[in-house]
């Protein structure tokens, strides 16, 4: 599993994702997280960190989208990957994850496989 040796950084405002997001990943064994409430923290934290990959939520309630966070994340950290997840899949969404330059654009479920499947495609 690639991404269990990668740095992750999550964007999520709603505790109870974070959580569910956090167990199901750790259970995966990946383990390297740093958790986000909004668009400007990560951007705040990836500024000194270095991470691999971030999985950005699209609604983050106050602040930035996650699809500008997106594209801040790739301005302060080389070489980071995102994969934008929103719950409300439609074509707008796809179309402004698409603009953010993002890696790769998932819908929220409470089956953390596709997510896993992502992190450790953009691992490699």
């Amino acid at each position: 599993m690639e991404a269990s040796k990668k740095n992750i950084l999550v964007v999520e405002d709603n505790s109870a994702d974070c959580f569910l997001i956090e167990q199901s990943l750790k259970t995966a064994g990946i383990e390297n997280l740093t958790f986000a409430e909004t668009g400007e923290k990560a951007v705040e934290i990836a500024r000194k960190n270095l991470f691999d990959i971030a999985v950005v939520d699209t609604r983050l309630g106050i602040g930035m989208d996650g699809f500008e966070a997106c594209v801040k994340l790739k301005e302060v950290c080389e070489g980071i990957k995102v994969i934008i997840v929103t719950g409300n899949v439609d074509a707008i969404d796809a179309v402004a994850a698409k603009k953010a330059v993002a890696d790769d654009y998932l819908a929220k479920t409470v089956d953390f496989e596709r997510l896993i499947e992502a992190l450790n495609k953009l691992a490699q």
